[in-house]
């Protein structure tokens, strides 16, 4: 059995599931969760919170008690923390794997990821900083991790299960 990891941009729609509120996504997220076994756990990180709680700080007035209810809601479920172990071997590895990758052997002076270009594609990486650590995470823990984010990149690199729950 395997338990699961959700990315912040699941976190919305798994959130106003629990809430209530049916809409496209929560209808797609509770047809997953019923395909899943009932000992399934559901886990968030510490990187969820800070996401979660950086939006509720710039938010419009209109949307705060929205984003706050959000908040509330990820109390009662276990926020995973993050510790060296995960800082040194997962993420770490993820990125220098990222590194090595996307890298051009020419510009090895350079350290930002997001200033890459996919080499077959020509496309940006699109790599976020908090989806590599997200992503070390779910490897450290063994969980599938569930986003609506298609990270190309860290999938070329890491073996980890990533799946998204809203398409």
């Amino acid at each position: 059995m395997k338990d699961f990891l959700l990315d912040t941009n699941i976190v919305s729609h798994f959130a106003h599931l629990k809430m209530g509120i049916e809409d496209k996504e929560t209808a797609k997220i509770e047809t997953y969760i019923s395909k899943i076994s009932k000992n399934a756990k559901i886990f968030f990180c510490a990187i969820n919170v800070g996401e979660i709680e950086y939006g509720y700080k710039l938010a419009p007035k209109k949307i705060k008690e929205d984003i706050k209810n959000i908040s509330n809601h990820l109390k009662g479920y276990e926020i995973l923390s993050i510790d060296q172990e995960i800082a040194r071997e997962y993420y770490a590895e993820i990125r220098a794997l990222l590194f090595e990758k996307y890298c051009p052997k020419s510009d090895k002076k350079k350290r930002r990821l997001a200033e890459y270009k996919d080499p077959i594609t020509d496309k940006n990486i699109q790599v976020q900083e908090n989806d590599i650590w997200i992503c070390a995470v779910a490897k450290y823990y063994n969980l599938t991790l569930i986003t609506a984010d298609k990270m190309n990149a860290i999938r070329n690199v890491a073996n980890l299960e990533i799946q998204n729950w809203i398409i």
